[in-house]
């Protein structure tokens, strides 16, 4: 069964002459894009198809970034930024161990004091400390062994595929 927007395309032209809107043009360009239609509070639909106009109407209103946007734009380039400067310190001199001590005790220090801010207190139950060192164990010493001798191993771009 044709879609609507081929449906009505097919009315139109079954007259002998084509007359096909340019809403419903670029409806059918937007639907084989597989994009949604343009609103006033988006400008995603114009990406990603080489458009740089609507073929609808005037896009008039986009929203301003706000605070989340650009905290996930930080953590994005800190995250990128990662494997680069890894590979540049393994690179010239640092011990992957000695490098990985240093990464991860400058986060600790970073952490407590966070921690130490926010709540005041660093108060654990009994029954969660074999969990914090078990996920400790496996989330922070083996991913961080793995990261530094697959970075010293191979190149960024590879670690950063297999990570990312």
């Amino acid at each position: 069964m044709a879609e609507p927007v081929e449906q009505l395309q097919l009315l139109l032209s079954s007259s002998g002459r084509s007359i096909t809107s340019s809403s419903i043009r670029a409806r059918s360009w937007y639907a084989k894009c597989g994009v949604a239609d343009p609103t006033s509070a988006s400008m995603a639909s114009l990406v990603g198809c080489g458009i740089t106009k609507s073929l609808i109407g005037r896009v008039e209103r986009v929203r301003r970034p706000e605070i989340a946007d650009l905290m996930l734009l930080a953590t994005v380039v800190i995250w990128s930024l990662n494997f680069t400067v890894t590979k540049y310190v393994l690179n010239h001199g640092f011990k992957p161990l000695a490098y990985s001590a240093v990464r991860f005790g400058t986060a600790a220090v970073l952490f407590i004091g966070f921690t130490w801010v926010r709540e005041r207190s660093f108060r654990l139950q009994r029954r969660d400390i074999p969990f914090i060192l078990g996920a400790a164990t496996v989330g922070i010493f083996l991913n961080a062994v793995a990261f530094i001798y697959g970075t010293k191993l191979t190149t960024a771009a590879t670690v950063a595929l297999i990570f990312g």
